[in-house]
């Protein structure tokens, strides 16, 4: 499920793309009464934190469980937010620098709404370039409290895809849930 039609054509091109059944729609609200069931739902590299709202990150996991086949699994992979997310590295950050192009980031933490609300600047002879972004992050026992409201319980959670124990250390968990 991915709201970018020119995203969904990236994935079909790719080997074994064909395999995968895809629906374009909003993960907030995908109205898909007819898309039947699906195996695996995943949101992958943060992808469930762009829902910014507690509303649509709720709305998001009542339709995976109302979606999801029997013994259906829906995985989460996120960053773990820590005191030191403080808009790690400051309010600007460098993320690339080359001969002709610098790329910073900008970002303010809302740390009541639990909100990161930034910008990467891309600066280059071509002009300015601004890619906005807002995430409501979840510490990993929100994120199970959210999907046990909508029937949704944790199996399994690892530090990453390799299935590296999960820590109080880990700045990442793929988290792994089912109905």
């Amino acid at each position: 499920l991915d709201a970018s039609a020119p995203m969904l054509r990236h994935l079909r091109a790719k080997p074994g793309g064909d395999r995968v059944r895809v629906v374009l729609a909003d993960m907030a609200a995908p109205a898909l009464a007819a898309a039947g069931r699906f195996a695996v739902v995943f949101c992958a590299c943060n992808t469930f934190f762009a829902l910014d709202t507690p509303d649509a990150q709720r709305a998001c996991l009542a339709w995976v469980a109302h979606a999801l086949a029997p013994d259906g699994r829906l995985a989460i992979e996120a960053f773990v937010p820590t005191d030191a997310d403080d808009c790690a590295g400051g309010p600007v950050t460098v993320r690339s620098i080359e001969p002709d192009r610098v790329v910073l980031s900008v970002s303010a933490r809302d740390t009541a709404g639990q909100t990161i609300t930034g910008q990467f600047v891309d600066l280059s002879a071509a002009g300015i370039r601004l890619r906005p972004y807002r995430v409501r992050y979840l510490f990993p026992d929100q994120l199970d409290a959210v999907a046990a409201t909508v029937g949704l319980g944790l199996v399994d959670r690892w530090a990453d895809w390799d299935g590296h124990p999960f820590t109080a250390d880990s700045p990442n968990h793929v988290s792994v849930y089912a109905a």
